[in-house]
């Protein structure tokens, strides 16, 4: 049989269990948010060239 300390501990327990889940602000489905573009240069400024991109080179297989 529990006692009631037992039961004051669980009555506890499912309360902050339940204020947590209630809590938790954001309503929906959870999601990523998309990354923010960058920026546009100023007009009249010259764009930075963008880097080369490495080359991979196969080996032929033997």
């Amino acid at each position: 049989m529990l006692n009631a300390k037992q039961i004051l501990i669980r009555l506890l327990v499912l309360a902050a269990s339940v204020l947590n889940l209630v809590a938790c602000g954001q309503t929906g489905d959870l999601y990523l948010p998309s990354p923010n573009p960058p920026p546009k240069p100023a007009p009249g400024t010259p764009a930075a060239p963008t880097p080369a991109q490495p080359t991979i080179k196969h080996l032929p297989t033997p």
